[in-house]
């Protein structure tokens, strides 16, 4: 007999900031709109921003108005909107997560799962997670007893996931100090863009490349990406640690890979276009961390750049010609 339909709650963590204004809220309604949502869903915003529910919704309408792409009527975007609720709170205090807790249990009435994501800056992860711990809200009912609802508790962190590999394994340790492997969510949404997902259909959904895609017939690969204008963003961040850990590695394992037994196999056991998990995540850092403390010396080369609408770097070529080789 399988489970009856069980309501669910999510809870965004930073939702007066842009991510969700511009990404997050825009990407459920269109979930909303195409009825993959659960019948029973409340999408709970909280932040350290004096809103509330009323607030909430209105500056989420603004951002449908302006991000959602296609048609939609008002009759589903009011009744997504009614989905809406908003509670203000700090990230690091301990009466807020209570205050918290409180709210949900008050709109949902009864039992529900729910799902935290943290739309935060990656400061607030390790607080986040231990104050939700705290509170009791990571917690999962267990199976054991049929007698009892089996309520999941999910969490899902947006990159980046550290530093460098000793913040990276800090920060796994931390959060799976209050949960199993199997609630934790690291996406790096990277791997669900379209250009990126068009190299898989391109690859295995066309069999006169299939046959040649392997060391036989392919004698180098080189993978060059686009940045465009964030040169204030890189400031901080940098562009290793920015693409180089996650997404260009990626789309190395993308390239090299052995096709899948089954791309539905791969959807249905996690999505894995979308999560990375925490072995993959240090390993990643292992490889980089001695890049970043080389490129801090004195010797380091210098980044590598190109001009809008050219071909690459000169770099590029240099690594073939090094070699006795050109492109065709």
């Amino acid at each position: 007999m399988s489970e009856p339909a069980m309501p669910t709650t999510i809870v965004i963590s930073g939702a007066s900031g842009d991510l969700t204004h511009r990404k997050l809220i825009p990407a459920l309604f269109k979930l909303h709109r195409n009825d993959l949502l659960p019948a029973i869903c409340q999408i709970v915003g909280f932040a350290s921003t004096l809103w509330d529910s009323v607030d909430f919704r209105r500056q989420m309408r603004a951002g449908i108005a302006e991000f959602s792409l296609g048609s939609y009527s008002d009759l589903e975007l009011d009744t997504f909107i009614e989905r809406l609720y908003y509670t203000s709170g700090s990230f690091t205090e301990a009466a807020d997560y209570m205050a918290l807790c409180s709210f949900l249990d008050k709109i949902e009435g009864g039992a529900a799962h729910r799902l935290f994501y943290l739309a935060t800056p990656p400061r607030f992860f390790a607080d986040i997670v231990a104050q939700l711990g705290a509170a009791g809200m990571a917690q999962e009912t267990p199976q054991g007893d049929e007698r009892e609802l089996h309520l999941w508790r999910r969490l899902i962190i947006e990159k980046p996931f550290g530093r460098d590999f000793a913040t990276a394994r800090t920060l796994n340790l931390a959060v799976h100090a209050v949960l199993a492997e199997h609630q934790i969510y690291r996406i790096d949404h990277y791997l669900a863009k379209e250009t990126v997902q068009n190299m898989l259909v391109f690859r295995f959904g066309n069999t006169m490349f299939e046959p040649i895609w392997n060391r036989n017939y392919i004698d180098h690969v080189q993978i060059t990406v686009a940045v465009g204008h964030r040169a204030g963003y890189y400031d901080t961040a940098g562009v290793l640690r920015d693409m180089f850990q996650n997404h260009l590695m990626q789309l190395l394992a993308m390239v090299g890979m052995e096709p899948p037994a089954s791309l539905l196999l791969n959807v249905l056991e996690g999505d894995a276009t979308l999560f990375t998990r925490s072995d993959g995540i240090e390993a990643a850092w292992r490889v980089i961390d001695p890049i970043l403390q080389e490129w801090q010396t004195d010797t380091a080369p210098p980044l590598a750049s190109y001009a809008p609408g050219s071909w690459g770097p000169e770099t590029a070529d240099e690594l073939l010609a090094h070699g006795g080789r050109k492109w065709r």
